[in-house]
């Protein structure tokens, strides 16, 4: 591995194996609250998704990689 690419590995890898856990945990979480609240299973798995999506971009997106550019965020609900 070249040193160029060895140190922001070292850095982001830990993070993003941290942040990466915490998003279905957050998902989970969302959708057991809306189902609670009353919502049906497929509405309320549909919000956890998007309400996951945002919470993994803005997540990842600052925490691991240091970015907060919020035009990303369709590449990244692509993907």
């Amino acid at each position: 591995m070249t040193e160029v690419w060895r140190g922001p590995l070292l850095r982001q890898g830990p993070r993003f194996v941290i942040v990466s856990s915490l998003n279905p945990g957050c998902s989970y979480g969302v959708c057991t609250v809306l189902i609670r609240v009353g919502l049906t299973f497929v509405w309320a798995n549909s919000g956890a998704l998007v309400l996951g999506i945002l919470f993994g971009f803005r997540t990842q997106g600052r925490l691991v990689f240091g970015h907060r550019d919020s035009g990303r965020i369709i590449r990244f609900a692509l993907c």
